[in-house]
């Protein structure tokens, strides 16, 4: 160190320097600015001795931003820098405020601004700043406070495919009234004017979601009401897409096409194996991916994935386990051995799997009457549901389907001249034939009656069909021999027989002559006599003269023929009535060339015995109602008559 030599010539001297050795001393930073006017002034250096540095110190930036103390984002005016020495600090000092602030170890005090309409509020650093070799550790911040009317501005941030969902919270920046304040997306700056725009708003990015417009075309122009202080900011769902593959476990080959669906980026795709999920779930960020059900597989597992912007990482692979091969159950179709008609034709053989529907088509008039196990007997359904619904295990095996005719139902109703009604019951299987016996033609009370037939048939479906037969031909094609012919081909069939009046039976005209053998015979069906019938025949044979041995011959011939006709079917014989008419009574015995001796009084007791006769016959004719010929009576007595006359002239 350099020596100092004073000379001292004064003592006034002598003690100011004895003062500054003193003040140096304390102070060493402290330098009195000789050059300076006012010599009450003090300059605050970093500054030391040369003989005691012996290497240049080296330097950083200091930076000092100005902020809103309200919007912090928001800068009142531009930052400024300072270069200092690393190792010195650095303090902001308000000088209306330096009463209480200490100056020790402060090599550099910066002098806090004063700005337009604003007033200053705080700093970043209570304390001074030590500088660094790091310029990003060397910023002080500085807060203001905005004196003009100020207002929040909002901004949202909305789903543009769903308007009411945000796809983050809103935020806010408070703005003076009457400022603008434009949502900027700086990529595309180029056409948009900046001219009275005060406050910018950078559009930002947000993760998984593109930008795609603004509420606000121009800038907002802030005003007091915080409610019309809004810029809405659209973002559509970024979407990626995702590969499902169906493999199998085992093999890792494929079973089913690969299938590509469009998921949110950063979405999850989950797997599940039922379906009760099968859309995009966008609140909770999941894609439902239903595991579909593949024939001869099981689903096993799957892996979720979250899916990526690039394709061809978002793969998603299903994987199945192969089922057992399920049974196979053969039915052939057979007849029953008692079906009458077995002429159509039956499906044909059926192969078919457990769960499966089995439907069979069987011919019209037949059904299943049961099903039989070929290997065991005793293994028996009545269908072939029944019958599958029923195996268990893996075997195979083959079953007789016996197809029987349905059972029919006959019902015959006759309906008789003489109000009778005759209900008989029939029955057979579908396709057998039935014979029953029927009248074509009845003769009763001296009356001709023509048979009427109608069928009504109800098949199984429950549709109705009627026929009616009334004409000779229409009648003659159905009853051959009097026997009705058909087959049983409906669920139930009526047969209704009922006789119309056709006419009388005619009375066979006369011959003239006296032979009276062929006088009353006739061959027509007529009813049973009544009693007074039987009466006055007996009294028309015993009001005649005994005949000889010769004339037994001709009451032979008037005895009655009764002729009974057996007409068989499945269940009965019908017997057939014929009633002969009566023949004319016979006539005397005797030759009229013999003569024979009367009275007077017996010729007249013999024609008035005549008369009477002879009307009590016509009232018996009459009572016959047709059946007995009446002519031939009367011709008969008077044949008499004239005999008796002949005798009484004698």
């Amino acid at each position: 160190m350099k020596k100092i030599k004073l000379i001292i010539r004064e003592k006034n001297v002598i003690f100011g320097l004895l003062l500054v050795i003193f003040v140096v001393g304390f102070f060493p930073n402290i330098k009195f600015n000789s050059d300076s006017s006012s010599h009450g002034n003090v300059k605050i250096e970093n500054r030391v001795a040369a003989d005691t540095i012996t290497d240049v110190a080296e330097k950083e930036t200091v930076t000092i931003n100005f902020y809103d103390s309200v919007n912090c984002n928001s800068k009142v005016q531009s930052s400024e820098t300072m270069t200092v020495n690393v190792g010195e600090y650095v303090w902001p000092v308000n000088l209306g405020d330096t009463a209480d602030q200490s100056l020790k170890n402060v090599y550099h005090m910066y002098q806090i601004p004063q700005i337009a309409n604003y007033t200053y509020q705080s700093s970043s650093h209570s304390s001074p700043l030590l500088v660094t070799d790091n310029p990003a550790n060397n910023v002080i911040n500085l807060y203001y406070k905005n004196d003009k009317q100020q207002s929040q501005v909002t901004i949202n941030f909305f789903n543009s495919e769903n308007q009411s969902s945000k796809v983050q919270d809103s935020e806010t920046m408070t703005v003076n009234v009457g400022e603008y304040v434009w949502a900027v997306d700086f990529g595309a700056m180029t056409n948009q004017s900046l001219s009275n725009v005060y406050h910018m708003y950078q559009i930002p990015q947000i993760a998984n979601y593109t930008y795609q417009s603004s509420s606000q075309s121009t800038a907002l122009l802030v005003t007091d009401n915080p409610a019309n202080n809004v810029i809405n900011l659209y973002y559509k769902r970024d979407k990626s897409q995702v590969t499902i593959n169906y493999l199998d476990s085992d093999s890792g080959k494929s079973i089913s096409p690969s299938k590509n669906v469009d998921v949110n980026v950063g979405d999850y795709v989950w797997i599940i194996s039922f379906a009760n999920k099968s859309t995009e779930q966008f609140k909770m960020g999941i894609y439902w991916c239903v595991a579909p059900p593949i024939t001869g597989y099981s689903f096993d597992h799957g892996t979720p994935i979250k899916v990526k912007e690039n394709p061809e990482e978002n793969v998603v692979n299903l994987y199945y386990n192969a089922d057992p091969l399920p049974a196979k159950y053969t039915f052939n179709y057979e007849y029953a051995k008692d079906t009458p008609d077995q002429s159509e034709a039956l499906p044909p053989s059926q192969i078919v799997e457990k769960g499966d529907s089995v439907s069979s088509k069987l011919p019209y008039g037949y059904s299943i009457s049961k099903v039989v196990n070929v290997d065991d007997e005793n293994e028996s359904y009545s269908s072939l549901e029944e019958a599958l619904e029923n195996q268990k295990g893996s075997e195979a095996k083959t079953f007789r389907v016996i197809v029987s005719a349905n059972k029919s139902s006959l019902k015959l109703t006759v309906h008789e001249p003489n109000g009778e009604i005759n209900i008989e019951d029939f029955s057979g299987l579908y396709g057998a034939t039935y014979q029953l016996p029927i009248e074509k033609n009845l003769i009763f009370n001296g009356k001709i009656y023509h048979a009427i037939i109608t069928i009504t048939k109800r098949d199984w479906r429950m549709g109705t069909s009627i026929s009616l037969a009334q004409s000779p031909d229409e009648i003659a094609s159905l009853l051959k021999d009097n026997i009705l012919v058909g087959k049983y081909d409906s669920s139930v069939i009526s047969i209704d027989v009922s006789y119309k009046e056709e006419g009388i039976v005619p009375i066979p005209p006369s011959d003239g002559g006296d032979n009276s053998s062929s006088s009353t015979q006739s061959s027509e069906k007529t009813a049973d006599k009544t009693d007074i019938e039987k009466n006055n025949e007996d009294k028309i044979v015993s009001s005649t003269t005994t005949p000889p041995s010769a004339s037994k011959e001709k009451e032979s011939s008037v005895e009655k023929k009764k002729e009974v006709e057996q007409v068989h079917s499945e269940n009965k014989v019908v017997p057939k009535k014929e009633i002969k008419v009566p023949l004319a009574p016979p006539t005397p015995s005797f030759s009229t060339a013999e003569k024979v001796i009367a009275s007077p009084s017996v010729t007249s007791e013999i024609n008035q015995e005549a008369h009477i006769l002879k009307m009590r016959i016509a009232g018996a004719a009459g009572l016959a109602t047709g059946t007995v010929s009446a002519y031939g009576i009367l011709r008969a007595l008077k044949m008499m008559i004239q005999h008796f006359g002949k005798l009484g002239k004698f």
